[in-house]
């Protein structure tokens, strides 16, 4: 769940969306949404705080 990924809280990135492996997106998840492997996280920041998330989502 975003609430437990500590994606706003460590790295204080927005995420904007979600764009799931079979095209669909989901627009202002709530905390309450997974990522699911596949998916594509849209999100907005500073460019360091982007490239850990990059790193941390495509090891």
């Amino acid at each position: 769940m975003l609430r437990d990924s500590g994606i706003r809280q460590q790295l204080n990135l927005i995420i904007i969306a979600i764009k799931a492996s079979d095209g669909g997106m989901l627009f202002n998840p709530s905390f309450e949404t997974t990522i699911q492997a596949g998916d594509t996280v849209i999100a907005v920041g500073e460019l360091e705080n982007l490239e850990k998330l990059e790193a941390i989502l495509n090891p």
